[in-house]
């Protein structure tokens, strides 16, 4: 395939849709002389799992790829030529939990998709020698050990909670590791919800079983829960937590979906940097690789999934992620807050606080209706 020409790039209207204004971030769809064609904007190489699912084989996904520091361009291929030509995507992560797949330079194998002859985008010579990814592959397998089944699950309940478009991000370490067991217990609602929720259980501040094991079928071990977030969860809702072990279990998971459905309502969405567990029960301590982790998982995954939100404030939780994650374009203005167990409980309140006035002033008041 990398020898010839892909199949839709001398099309005169591909040609056509190429040498268009920029096409904008969202991808559309429209029919073009008997073909689906997917068309949007991206800064990389950039595949979508649920823009391309939409396409028949013969279907057209075309890419205008606009460098932050060279000329746009143009890639095309039917959904028929990125399945055959980048079958290993669908096996990757990112793909399966993330949605999206893209590539930091731009690959060999994409060039006989190119449209335009205006720019041929070189391959990368500082890409990283192999064998300083062998050794990072091996800092991952030493550090992550989650099942697929696992991270799907945490992938789902974030999902149910995520709002129709995201205005204030979160962004933290909440998720907590797998242990043995924990895809056999099934989370079961003691009312009717009008959200769809997963059935299956996860140590996620999302997962309404996590730390409620009066619902969980069997009981996990360790169900401790996090009880920080639920804290700050309720205020940025405007609710009361009403979370404490003397009330009732259905007023507790009743009040937990009333400032879940608060925050969606609002646009309030957490995310972890990481689409791994970083903390572990029982283990103590952050893996050397823990920086690297972090920021590789944001670029690669977290960030392309909420990257064409509508964004107005951005805050990350914890000093540990905000150092892994450094200086990207994307956090310039984030806010930064320590996390609740901070030892220095001030300083915890005092960024609470800023986070508070902050979301004011972009215009998300609490809800007191929900």
């Amino acid at each position: 395939m990398t020898s010839s020409t892909g199949s839709a790039v001398s099309l005169p209207f591909i040609r056509e849709l190429a040498s268009e204004p920029d096409p904008g971030t969202k991808p559309t769809i429209s029919c073009r002389d008997g073909h689906q064609v997917a068309i949007y904007r991206s800064s990389r190489l950039d595949f979508r799992r649920q823009v391309i699912e939409e396409l028949p084989q013969d279907g057209i996904i075309l890419i205008r790829i606009a460098p932050t520091a060279s000329s746009p361009f143009s890639v095309a291929m039917t959904r028929s030529e990125f399945e055959t030509q980048f079958a290993g995507i669908l096996q990757t992560e990112s793909w399966k939990i993330g949605g999206r797949y893209h590539f930091p330079t731009f690959p060999q194998r994409a060039r006989p998709f190119l449209v335009d002859s205006g720019l041929v985008p070189a391959v990368s010579s500082v890409a990283r020698p192999k064998e300083w990814r062998q050794k990072e592959h091996g800092a991952l397998a030493n550090v992550l050990q989650e099942s697929s089944q696992c991270l799907a699950q945490v992938a789902a309940w974030r999902d149910a909670w995520r709002p129709k478009q995201v205005r204030i991000l979160l962004i933290a370490e909440s998720h907590v590791g797998e242990m043995e067991g924990d895809n056999e217990v099934r989370v079961k609602v003691p009312f009717p919800a009008a959200e769809s929720l997963p059935e299956r259980y996860c140590r996620l501040v999302y997962c309404l079983g996590y730390g409620e094991n009066e619902i969980c079928e069997p009981r996990p071990q360790g169900n401790r829960g996090t009880p920080q977030y639920w804290e700050i969860f309720s205020r940025i809702a405007g609710l009361e937590p009403q979370l404490k072990s003397r009330f009732f279990l259905s007023d507790r998971l009743a009040q937990k979906v009333r400032i879940l459905r608060a925050l969606r309502e609002r646009g309030i969405w957490l995310v972890d940097a990481s689409t791994r567990a970083l903390y572990h029960p029982g283990k103590s301590g952050k893996s050397p690789s823990y920086a690297q982790i972090v920021r590789e998982s944001w670029e690669q995954t977290v960030w392309l999934s909420v990257s064409a939100e509508p964004i107005k404030l951005t805050c990350v939780i914890g000093r540990g992620v905000a150092l892994a994650l450094g200086s990207l374009p994307e956090l310039r203005d984030a806010l930064l807050i320590s996390q609740p167990q901070d030892r220095n409980a001030a300083r915890y309140r005092e960024g609470l606080s800023r986070l508070l006035e902050r979301i004011r002033s972009v215009g998300a008041e609490p809800s007191r209706s929900v």
